[in-house]
């Protein structure tokens, strides 16, 4: 889970400085879109971590998954709400879709 959340930080990074270049509305969209992606995904690997010392039941990892979708949402209610002004849509959108599906290259291993 580690390698996934790594790629994910390395990825978004790589977005925030797209959108330093970009100016002020598109960094702060980036900041926003890689934090709104970044902080439910690191919270349920902490979750499944700590749950990982006790005995691994399914409905607890639904649990961790619902709590990350929940608090999604509510991170992008906030940025809608108190700081649509100051977010460029495309760079937040964009760099919310591409840190989630970074995911995605953090799962990938070579086969030996």
């Amino acid at each position: 889970m580690l390698r996934v959340i790594l790629v994910q930080i390395t990825v978004g990074a790589f977005l925030i400085l797209l959108g330093f270049l970009g100016g002020r509305a598109q960094f702060f969209g980036a900041v926003a879109g890689v934090l709104v992606a970044l902080l439910p995904n690191v919270l349920f690997a902490v979750y499944l971590w700590v749950q990982s010392r006790k005995a691994v039941e399914v409905a607890r990892f639904y649990v961790g998954v619902g709590l990350k979708w929940l608090l999604s949402v509510a991170l992008l209610v906030v940025v809608w709400q108190q700081y649509c002004a100051q977010v460029s849509p495309l760079y937040f959108w964009l760099a919310y879709i591409v840190v989630l599906m970074a995911h995605n290259l953090g799962l990938l291993r070579r086969s030996e």
